[in-house]
């Protein structure tokens, strides 16, 4: 199971958005899995807080569709879990298509 957001990181962006995170996104995603608000992200960052909510927004929207279950701020860790199995899932698939080949 995802049990540190080094897990998180490596997984949306290597299985879920295959991108890379902006640097403003892995800090979000690191911030929200520690239960911080974006008024705390946005006191450490630099940038405002309503900035980081839209950023932020944008980052759960792509994670949602990515894994077909609503990802948000608030419910980051239990949306690990889904974004956890869908990533196991992935690797089985990638495994199967091989044997195929």
């Amino acid at each position: 199971m995802l049990t540190d957001v080094v897990d998180i990181l490596y997984v949306a962006e290597t299985v879920l958005l295959s991108r890379l995170l902006t640097p403003l996104e892995r800090l979000i995603l690191q911030q929200s899995w520690l239960g911080h608000s974006y008024a705390e992200m946005a006191t450490g960052s630099g940038y405002e807080s309503n900035y980081l909510k839209e950023v932020g927004s944008d980052l759960w929207h792509d994670l949602s569709s990515a894994i077909g279950v609503r990802v948000t701020k608030r419910i980051c860790k239990l949306s690990s879990i889904s974004i956890f199995l869908i990533s196991q899932m992935s690797v089985q698939i990638g495994q199967m298509s091989l044997r195929i080949s």
